[in-house]
């Protein structure tokens, strides 16, 4: 039998792998044109937290890339645009 805290940290690793595949189709949708991560929150409908700290991993995994480009976020900062890395 499986402890709590096992089936807690599994309850929260298949989270995390359905809000990457998420985000990385809908990144995929983006094409080119890519992403920042205040669009795919809108998109998404998803918390900042949430969004921020996936992106953060899909980076550090090498999932997804910055195109050099910055946009504006709906709170008027400029953000970078990331993209689905080749």
């Amino acid at each position: 039998m499986k402890s709590p805290t096992t089936l807690a940290a599994e309850a929260v690793r298949d989270s995390k792998s359905r809000l990457y595949k998420i985000i990385l189709a809908d990144m995929h949708k983006a094409g080119e044109r890519g992403r920042t991560c205040d669009e795919s929150e809108v998109q998404l409908r998803m918390l900042h937290q949430t969004c921020s700290a996936r992106y953060c991993e899909l980076r550090q995994a090498g999932f997804i890339e910055q195109t050099g480009k910055r946009r504006r976020t709906r709170y008027g900062c400029t953000a970078d645009v990331y993209k689905v890395a080749k």
